[in-house]
């Protein structure tokens, strides 16, 4: 036979109580006075717990069918010695019920049996206890845990682990070997178990189950489940393509949504881009076991990113048709600049903290106007844009930016205890264009060298980027661009020189966004670049030049040429040729002047 426990069910209900103590549910099979076993649903290999039982358990049958009795630990000896286990359960109790009303009386505290108690005296008791344990609401679901002014069987459990611990030793103590992992050969009895370590394998996103109360019965198997839950968070940012949008982005943080088809784990962007982020964070399953709720979204952005002070808090409900409600206001919300690495490898970043006020999610949404609560299935988004600033980092590794949170991972004892996320990675990626240019038929005068103007097609219209002068080694760097269509253009050409054609080319990128688990990669990007003839952007083309993908880096090589002289007259040429002229001339005079005397002799 298998029982399934659910949740903080305690074993009892007011139908299940008579004279001999708590009568629990019929069983089909044979029973024997052994040992049962408890199966741990959503238990993983490296969970540890501890059980302790405060109540016994015998089993009879009338009319074919069994019969359940509890009695208190040592009842049956004689003289009758106290318990430290009776002494918690008495406790417990009275602290669970102390302060509230049934009928508009107070509800009655119970006084444990002293030593020597006798056997009427520890029957009668045994009846009390039944039936004030009967009194206990079982489990109890969402947003009712916060308004409640009964007693329940969680706030007892919470109580009783509180009045066992340091005081009664734990009847057994088990780690689980496997998923689901049962328990086998345990003694009759009423049990409270507690999970007092989480597998080291799956640590970090599931939290610790609260703590639960079944009965073992000997020859059956109990199954219980267990109220833990995972939190996840994932973080994600803006890529779009200029050339390729007709309208500009919508990039403010309160404008954004969810489901705009932009998000991803990775992009690339121009310098001085305004980038929105999106963090994701989800609550657990366990959630309405706490009684507060620690959660905090820790942002990293490296030193290539400027945050611009802008984030903003959303909520999304479940059910269908729900809409995002503004919770910024029960978030603490603070950024610092911190140094990261050491030596050579140590940069700036700015560590963003969204934090729920005062520690305790709960509190803070109750707080807000109008009062807002969460539940299991309930997201919560952070929005915020950055700046790609001049000191971002050209081509791989990129631009990371990081984020974990940090929750409460332990429902019991005031929800102590908090656990952190797996980091998960987003990358911003830029570019660099270089021209390298030579001179042939000489060097530009000083003052008079040559400059380049990068335009880019947004939005089907061609914008001026950056205009560069010639640095060391003749070179003009564009530093900073992403994936789009450009031209160059040579908007001062140094005299003597004719002007270098238009570089008309398309840049592309494809990332790789990573993976995640034990070899996990950061996103990666390759970079390709196509020249075109003309600005029609149709018949590809061929230049000098080289790309480094990795580096993010794309070369021109760009050839200026003094031009070749027109004829023109008034020059040397036209001086020699009038000497020339002017000897032959006189030349001539004097050979006339010379054959005219002789004749003359």
């Amino acid at each position: 036979m298998k029982k399934v426990w659910k949740g903080f069910a305690a074993a009892v209900s007011a139908a299940a109580i008579a004279a001999t103590g708590f009568i629990g549910a019929t069983s089909a099979n044979a029973l024997s006075a052994t040992q049962g076993d408890i199966k741990i649903t959503n238990s993983v290999n490296g969970d540890q717990f501890d059980l302790y039982k405060v109540l016994d358990l015998t089993t009879s049958k009338k009319d074919n069918k069994t019969q359940y009795s509890y009695k208190l630990i040592g009842q049956d000896v004689t003289p009758y010695v106290a318990t430290s286990e009776t002494a918690a359960i008495v406790a417990a109790y009275n602290a669970t019920v102390a302060g509230l009303k049934k009928n508009d009386k107070p509800i009655e505290q119970l006084t444990a049996p002293a030593d020597g108690a006798s056997a009427d005296a520890l029957s009668a008791f045994q009846q009390k206890l039944a039936d004030a344990l009967a009194g206990l609401d079982g489990d109890v679901d969402g947003d009712d845990v916060t308004t409640l002014t009964a007693p329940t069987a969680k706030t007892f459990a919470n109580n009783l682990m509180e009045q066992l611990d340091g005081k009664v030793n734990p009847t057994t103590s088990v780690t689980a070997t496997s998923a689901n992992y049962t328990i086998e050969n345990v003694d009759p009895g009423y049990y409270l178990m507690v999970q007092t370590a989480q597998s080291t394998t799956k640590p970090q996103t599931i939290t610790k189950s609260a703590y639960l109360l079944d009965t073992v019965v000997a020859n059956e198997t109990t199954e219980v489940t267990l109220k833990k839950g995972t939190v996840t968070v994932d973080k994600q940012v803006m890529d779009w393509n200029d050339t390729d949008n007709k309208t500009a982005p919508v990039v403010d943080p309160t404008k954004i949504t969810a489901n705009d088809n932009k998000w991803g784990s990775s992009a690339d962007h121009d310098i001085n881009d305004e980038i929105p982020f999106q963090l994701t964070g989800t609550l657990p399953e366990s959630y309405d076991r706490y009684d507060t709720f620690k959660y905090i979204f820790n942002d990293t952005l490296s030193k290539g990113l400027t945050y611009n002070s802008n984030a903003h808090v959303y909520m999304l409900p479940t059910g269908e048709g729900a809409v995002e409600v503004d919770v910024t206001n029960a978030f603490d919300i603070s950024n610092k600049t911190v140094t990261i690495g050491e030596g050579e490898d140590a940069s700036t970043a700015t560590e963003i903290t969204i934090a729920a006020k005062n520690d305790d999610l709960k509190t803070a949404l109750a707080a807000l106007n109008p009062a807002q609560t969460a539940a299991y299935g309930y997201k919560f988004y952070v929005r915020y844009t950055a700046t790609l600033n001049e000191g971002a980092v050209i081509g791989n590794p990129g631009n990371p930016n990081e984020v974990n949170l940090e929750f409460s991972n332990n429902p019991n004892n005031g929800s102590e205890g908090t656990n952190t996320t797996p980091t998960v990675t987003v990358v911003v990626f830029t570019y660099q264009y270089d021209v390298n240019k030579t001179f042939e038929g000489g060097t530009p005068a000083k003052g008079d060298e040559p400059e380049f103007t990068l335009y880019k097609k947004i939005e089907g219209d061609w914008s001026t980027i950056s205009t560069q002068k010639m640095t060391a080694g003749n070179k003009f760097n564009f530093v900073g661009i992403d994936d789009g269509d450009y031209y160059i253009e040579e908007t001062r050409v140094p005299q003597g020189f004719t002007k270098a054609q238009n570089i008309y080319f398309r840049v592309s990128a494809t990332h790789n966004n990573g993976t995640t688990g034990e070899t996990a990669t950061k996103p990666s990007s390759t970079l390709t670049v196509t020249y075109y003839t003309d600005n029609t952007f149709k018949t590809e083309t061929t230049i000098s030049g080289t790309l480094d993908s990795s580096a993010g880096l794309i070369t021109a090589n760009v050839v200026n040429k003094s031009g070749n002289e027109l004829p023109s007259t008034g020059g040397m040429g036209t001086t020699i040729l009038y000497a020339a002229g002017a000897a032959i001339v006189l030349i001539a005079g004097i050979g006339l002047a010379v054959t005219l005397r002789r004749r003359q002799a």
